[in-house]
């Protein structure tokens, strides 16, 4: 769902600062993609601290209308956009979202700091209504989109890129896990709220049909991280070798 980038309702769609140019900076990568453009709005105008908003939404379309396919930072920006929207907050107005971020119900929006013309109104509900739609619609794709990025070569992206996939699929669990291994090269350590060292909660039926799902899409492309999550499940497993057929 493209929002026309001269429709009125982007000088109403807020972000973790305000009303921005968003659609300015979409209008500047449509006509020519420009790589630290891309990332400026990808991690400071449309996200903050995991946190959505109205126009993280309404820009997400566009980014993936617009990206090149070989741009390094939309599938990370992509996997961590679903991680977030799926995901619940301590800001979040769970009775008025099924994502993050993509409240439905006006008065969520009319902040102290939403000066009143930049407020939304009724009728912008309804598209928001259809932003939401689009997501859903969208959202194991895109997940699969990013796991076919996964390379070899950093096993901490590739940890990032498949966190995604594992929210769509119902483990939060897993997408934290794969967090704590991209940091730490460890599935073992948890950590709580305060920093210190917590116990694994055990792994849920859920979670074991995603990560033996990801396994099945990484044996290939990163064989180390594929290894390590079936060791995770319990399964201790050798390394494949990439002279053979594998055995996944």
């Amino acid at each position: 769902m493209l929002i026309p980038l001269d429709d009125p309702i982007w000088s109403r769609l807020y972000g973790p600062y305000g009303v921005q140019p968003v659609a300015a900076e979409l209008q500047k990568l449509q006509t020519q993609w420009d790589h630290e453009t891309a990332k400026n709005l990808f991690w400071e105008w449309l996200h903050h601290q995991d946190d959505l908003y109205p126009v993280s939404y309404a820009a997400l379309p566009w980014i993936v209308k617009l990206a090149p396919e070989d741009d390094p930072e939309t599938p990370l920006f992509l996997s961590h956009f679903i991680f977030c929207a799926f995901s619940t907050g301590h800001c979040r107005e769970t009775q008025h979202e099924k994502f993050r971020g993509l409240s439905l119900a006006l008065q969520t929006h009319h902040r102290e700091w939403h000066p009143a013309e930049q407020r939304l109104t009724t009728e912008d509900i309804g598209t928001l209504r259809e932003l939401e739609s689009w997501f859903s619609q969208n959202a194991d794709q895109l997940a699969e989109f990013c796991v076919n990025k996964v390379t070899s070569e950093d096993i901490g992206m590739a940890c990032h890129l498949c966190r995604g996939f594992a929210m769509t699929r119902g483990s939060g669990h897993l997408a934290d896990s794969l967090n704590i291994y991209a940091d730490e090269q460890t599935f073992t350590a948890d950590y709580g709220e305060y920093g210190g060292e917590a116990e694994q909660p055990p792994l849920t039926p859920t979670d074991l049909q995603v990560i033996h799902a990801l396994v099945n899409r990484l044996h290939e492309k990163t064989p180390d991280l594929a290894v390590e999550l079936r060791r995770y499940a319990g399964e201790d497993i050798p390394r494949p070798d990439p002279n053979q057929l594998s055995l996944f």
